[in-house]
């Protein structure tokens, strides 16, 4: 099947068959300039100044990965230097390669399917110009899944939210989001909950719809829409950002789960443990999240562990007594796994110590790994 905007009855088919592995970079790149860029402009002059020679690089990019694609491009120069074809010498290839480079070398590259996604929502738009916010949400999301973004890494994601949904009519918030993705770049080793820029972002968002798609954005593996805030404390030495998000209890209550703040909450966190008979010890290597009521006392909690291979081990969870039975726990620990799947993280591991409430969250027993394990979708 076909998606409607993505078929014209003017479609020409070219078939793969007989090809086969490459041997070198010139086996690679010659056919495409001799069967495409120069047959082309044999036959439409007109042509040569709209055929670009780095729709091959960016094509080797997209299947290869940039490491890769500059090695060959390197090696790509190297023949282009020796060769006595004078067509290949008349084409200033080797200029291509390095503006290409230059260009590529220290920012992101944005795959093709990301603008694929844009340019089918940009088409809807131009369709639908008074569309809702909501109808342009629903939109948003069935492309989301036709092009299957959730694969792609967060500033991917995060690229196709800001030039589709995102393309606002309001200048404050569409500098907040090139400030952003800008950071995302610099810092792609930082978390992107972790940037300030993202705090100011959702600051600049009133509208309801727009900040359920912002929260989606951010967890794009949250099942249910949950409000959150990135609120910005003071850090050591800076500014640092806690994602606070609120959960509820079976009669509707609302709690927040967030990291601690302080020394002092994690002090109360290993208390709660404590008074719960939960047998908890101190580490360096602990992390934690904590539940709060509406008067900031700490009354549930979360310590786990990252252990190697996009994998966690959930080492302890606690709700205080007069609270227990009420759905605070249930709550938590899926708010969790969302928190944990935005990070990539694809197993948690659990103790067998409280193994009948982990079942219930879809934990299996696993003699491989000699623990109960849950796998994040």
């Amino acid at each position: 099947m076909v998606p409607e905007l993505d078929f014209k009855e003017s479609a020409v088919i070219i078939s793969l068959t007989g090809y086969g592995l490459y041997d070198n970079i010139q086996s690679l790149l010659m056919p495409m300039v001799k069967n495409f860029y120069q047959k082309t402009i044999a036959l439409y002059p007109w042509g040569s100044t709209h055929l670009k020679f780095n729709w091959i690089y960016k094509a080797m990019i997209e299947s290869l990965g940039k490491k890769e694609t500059f090695e060959l491009l390197e090696e790509w120069r190297s023949f282009l230097k020796k060769t006595k074809d004078n067509y290949l010498k008349s084409l200033h290839l080797e200029a291509t390669i390095d503006e290409f480079i230059k260009e590529q070398k220290d920012s992101h590259y944005f795959p093709l399917k990301i603008h694929s996604a844009i340019s089918d929502y940009d088409q809807w738009r131009k369709l639908n110009p008074d569309a809702t916010n909501e109808a342009r949400e629903q939109t948003l999301n069935e492309i989301f899944d036709l092009f299957k973004i959730f694969r792609h890494n967060e500033i991917d994601r995060f690229y196709f939210y800001r030039h589709t949904y995102f393309n606002h009519p309001s200048q404050t918030v569409r500098d907040a989001f090139s400030k952003l993705l800008k950071k995302m770049e610099e810092e792609p080793k930082t978390e992107t909950i972790q940037l300030i820029e993202l705090s100011d972002l959702q600051a600049t968002l009133d509208d309801t719809t727009d900040r359920r798609l912002f929260s989606k954005m951010v967890f794009p593996k949250m099942k249910h829409y949950q409000e959150m805030d990135f609120v910005k404390v003071m850090g050591k030495n800076k500014e640092q950002i806690i994602v606070q998000t609120l959960i509820k209890d079976k009669s509707g209550l609302t709690y927040t789960m967030r990291e601690p703040r302080d020394a002092t909450e994690v002090g109360k966190l290993y208390q709660l443990f404590y008074e719960e008979n939960y047998p908890k010890t101190v580490s360096q290597q602990d992390k934690y999240f904590v539940v709060t009521d509406k008067y900031e006392r700490v009354i549930g909690a979360i310590s786990y562990r990252t252990l190697e291979n996009n994998i966690v081990r959930l080492d302890g969870t606690a709700v205080t007594s007069p609270l227990q039975g009420k759905g605070i726990g249930s709550a938590m620990i899926n708010d969790f796994f969302t928190r944990m799947a935005a990070k990539d993280v694809t197993i948690i591991k659990a103790h067998y110590l409280l193994g009948n409430y982990f079942l219930k969250h879809n934990f299996r027993v696993d003699k491989k790994w000699g623990a109960l394990v849950k796998h994040l979708d």
